[in-house]
């Protein structure tokens, strides 16, 4: 049994189709284009997050070796996005987290309390073979902003093989995938426009090497966590009935191989990009 009882439970109940009236937790009533605009972040009590990597995942990525400061190749990815923000640490690289993988056909079954990068020979039937990864969340509707408390990165194995080396432009490379999905999990949307010079473009060809974060996203992850007005002052979203119950937010972001990326919230699609826009 994996940490966080109760805290499944709570997920349990937030992704059930049959939550009754008089809950403590409800499913955000607010239309999905709305919500869709609103940034999201973690609470500063979260951070650094402890990322569990599954242990056929982990398998991957100690395969390719590890840099002069005893980190893999996701340790190395979180890195950057912590060297990217001198005010806070997004991701704990001293100790690796380890957990057994999931290899689950249903994004609900991930909602375990424990966030986890896993490695997916299964895959969505929902999703289709067009995807190299999704990162998946659950987040509180603070009404100016979306309040993380869980996400996972699940990698589509089934599909695709993904390298560590930079001049193979047969598969995918693994380290800027998982960079691109790292800023997923810790908040980050797309790039508007796959022309902006942006880890967190909306498109990745198997020939593209993106590893470090470029001044836009330092840009975007410091402004996107600065704005600690909406976390102090945002007040809690009502539910359909007018109380003011916490209303909690499914959402799944995809990197896809055709050059378009999707976001789902609610399983409805609330923003598209195509490449070269």
């Amino acid at each position: 049994m994996k940490k966080g009882l109760l805290l499944a439970t709570i997920f349990t109940l937030l992704v059930s189709c049959n939550a009754q009236q008089g809950e403590t937790a409800k499913i955000s009533t607010v239309p999905a284009s709305e919500l869709a605009k609103l940034p999201m972040r973690w609470p500063s009590s979260r951070l650094p997050l402890k990322a569990y990597i599954g242990d056929t995942m982990l398998a991957e990525v100690t395969a390719e070796g590890e840099d002069g400061n005893g980190h893999n190749i996701i340790e190395q990815m979180e890195n950057q996005w912590n060297l990217a923000d001198p005010a806070r640490t997004y991701f704990d690289v001293n100790t690796l987290y380890t957990n057994t993988n999931l290899n689950y056909t249903d994004l609900n079954d991930y909602l375990d309390g424990e966030i986890g990068i896993y490695k997916s020979t299964n895959w969505f039937s929902f999703i289709g073979a067009g995807v190299l990864a999704v990162t998946s969340y659950i987040g509180e509707n603070r009404g100016s902003y979306i309040l993380l408390n869980h996400a996972d990165i699940i990698m589509n194995y089934r599909d695709y093989s993904f390298t560590n080396d930079s001049s193979n432009a047969f598969n995918y490379d693994l380290p800027s995938v998982m960079l691109h999905e790292l800023g997923h999990m810790i908040g980050l949307k797309h790039a508007g426009s796959s022309v902006i010079p942006s880890v967190m473009q909306p498109t990745l060809g198997a020939a593209d090497s993106k590893r470090a974060v470029t001044p836009y996203d330092i840009s975007y992850i410091t402004s996107n966590y600065n704005n600690i007005s909406a976390l102090t002052a945002a007040p809690l979203a009502l539910t359909a009935n007018g109380n003011s119950a916490p209303t909690y937010i499914h959402g799944y972001i995809e990197l896809r191989a055709d050059g378009e990326c999707r976001h789902y919230q609610a399983g409805k699609l609330v923003e598209t990009h195509l490449h070269g826009l």
